[in-house]
């Protein structure tokens, strides 16, 4: 039984009804898990064993005003020690709290900001750390907590960036160990090992001691059999480049855009991988973006379709 014409025009405009609306769904949801963001700068850091470097809070407030902040800021208290915390020029202008360190490892603070705050690169504080032993870890935000200034005290949601930092050894470090001949260990047909070196963690770090700053790769493995034996970094899209490396290993790939993958060997072919995630992945806009192009992509594509179906209705009741 051939469908009328009309019938057709109808059910094009319901599917047309029910794609605009999911979406303004769409849109409206994605507006709604907007969150104040506090995130410590840089990013990824490094410094050289028994020197100093600096990691500064900010707040980015996601075009929302901010009158009340207070939280937690964690670090590797067995890699760095707090030398210094700058509050000068802060957007908190009224501290509750000054932050301090309250106990080895954490610093907790408390503010307003009479008028409210509302900005992208909002300063807090910034903490100038002295290393102490090497290694790598995080400066984190913890229990952030944080008030709108519509005068309810109205609590805003909020979302956390972290820092990795590296504590490398001195060039002068590195080329001594490189120059160190290693004794292998003999390993006899009763003694296979089958077990793969122990977990790691690999970070990325940036120093204007090393690598005249650009950005590079610090790890090290354990093993409690036979030893390490050696170390490749692999970069890039799939599938990964992989080559040999040494910690700190200079990244070929400075855009920091894709997943790193670090293979440890033990002396028996044994196998264990770190992977670090992508550095600067697609911000909040660019995904945005991203998702805006795939639901076009899809309208135009259903359009095509029922275009086709209509054309060929059509022509059957012609």
């Amino acid at each position: 039984m051939l469908e009328h014409p009309m019938n057709t025009y109808s059910q094009k405009n319901n599917f047309s009804l029910k794609l605009f609306a999911g979406l303004a769904l769409f849109l409206l949801s994605v507006g709604q898990v907007s969150a104040a963001v506090i995130f410590v700068n840089p990013a990824a850091s490094a410094a050289v064993a028994g020197h100093e470097f600096t990691a500064s809070v900010f707040l980015d407030t996601e075009m929302q005003a901010i009158n009340a902040l207070e939280g937690t800021i964690t670090y590797p208290r067995d890699l760095v020690t707090v030398s210094k915390i700058d509050n000068g020029s802060s957007v908190i202008n009224f501290w509750l709290k000054p932050p301090a360190v309250d106990t080895p490892g954490t610093i907790s603070f408390s503010g307003v900001t009479a008028g409210g705050y509302n900005g992208k690169e909002g300063f807090v504080f910034a903490i100038t750390f002295r290393t102490k032993a090497l290694g790598s870890g995080t400066v984190s935000p913890v229990d952030i907590s944080a008030m709108l200034d519509d005068g309810k005290g109205t609590p805003s949601a909020v979302a956390v960036a972290l820092s990795n930092i590296s504590v490398v050894p001195t060039e002068a470090d590195v080329a001594a160990a490189i120059s160190t001949p290693i004794i292998p260990i003999p390993v006899s047909a009763n003694m296979r090992d089958t077990t793969a070196p122990e977990s790691f963690t690999a970070a990325v770090s940036a120093s204007p001691d090393l690598f005249e700053g650009r950005f590079f790769l610090s790890f090290a493995a354990q093993d409690k059999g036979v030893g390490i034996d050696r170390y490749e970094v692999c970069e890039g899209a799939l599938p990964y480049r992989c080559t040999p490396a040494t910690s700190p290993y200079e990244l070929k790939d400075q855009k920091l855009d894709a997943p790193i993958l670090v293979k440890a060997y033990d002396k028996s072919g044994n196998e264990k991988d770190s992977i670090v995630s992508a550095q600067k992945p697609f911000g909040v806009y660019e995904r945005l973006f991203a998702i805006l192009i795939l639901i076009i992509s899809v309208i135009a594509l259903g359009a095509y379709f029922l275009r086709g179906a209509i054309r060929g209705r059509v022509q059957k009741i012609s």
